[in-house]
């Protein structure tokens, strides 16, 4: 009685656990698997990977590559600390992976974009070959879909970091004030995915901040707060400039 009792629970628990994964996106599953992992300090997403290509090819009609390409960018933001040859690793793997897929959308552009953009930081020697790349990443992401906000928040992410000397910091407000204007805009065809969205309001307020633009920073930092009211990374910005 009480081995069946236990099966029973077991059951129900993975009804449940079932019956959540479907009633969220891959994405979000991704993102959970992130917070897991940060919060523990053991690499959940790795898992996560496993199962998400499990899925898709039982489903042909499902579009993975993004989604796991994104799994691979997150796990590569994880491990970048703990062991960077791994996080170089599985960055290349998603990488690749998005580069290999024929059909490739607006958004696939954009996150090749963030993922190029953020290989950077694993070979500085030739940032500047890396960052041409990816605008031109970004570029074509705003070919596709001129109202995908993804576009110019990586173009704005990407003036904000080059080196004056090579003329950055020139065209980052009105790259991120687009972005801002498109993300705000009805019937955006990119809200169907989450991220980058906090990121629009978390880069203008960092530029305004390098700007020394105090009142412009609290301006979209609150606004951006009030959207995203327990985002740790707009927080601690807001609390630089209390």
């Amino acid at each position: 009685m009480k081995i069946q009792k236990q099966l029973l629970l077991l059951s129900i628990a993975l009804f449940i656990n079932t019956v959540c994964l479907g009633q969220i996106s891959f994405e979000a599953r991704v993102n959970l698997a992130y917070e897991k992992s940060f919060n523990s300090g053991e690499n959940h997403i790795k898992d996560l990977i496993k199962d998400l290509e499990h899925e898709f090819s039982k489903d042909k009609n499902l579009r993975d590559a993004h989604f796991i390409a994104y799994a691979h960018y997150r796990e590569s933001s994880f491990l970048k600390d703990r062991d960077e040859s791994k996080a170089f690793d599985t960055l290349k793997k998603g990488i690749s992976l998005l580069q290999a897929e024929k059909n490739k959308n607006s958004n696939d552009y954009a996150l090749l974009g963030l993922m190029t953009s953020y290989s950077i930081v694993f070979q500085y020697e030739i940032a500047a070959i890396i960052s041409s790349k990816a605008t031109k990443y970004y570029e074509k992401c705003l070919e596709l879909n001129p109202n995908n906000f993804r576009g110019y928040l990586g173009l704005g992410k990407s003036d904000l970091f080059r080196p004056v000397r090579y003329g950055g910091g020139l065209k980052v407000e009105g790259y991120l004030k687009k972005a801002l204007l498109l993300l705000n805009k009805k019937n955006n065809s990119s809200e169907d995915l989450q991220w980058g969205k906090f990121e629009v309001y978390y880069y203008l307020t960092s530029y305004y901040i390098k700007s020394n633009k105090i009142s412009e920073a609290k301006v979209y930092g609150n606004q951006g707060l009030k959207k995203f009211p327990k985002n740790k990374r707009l927080i601690s910005l807001l609390e630089k400039i209390k």
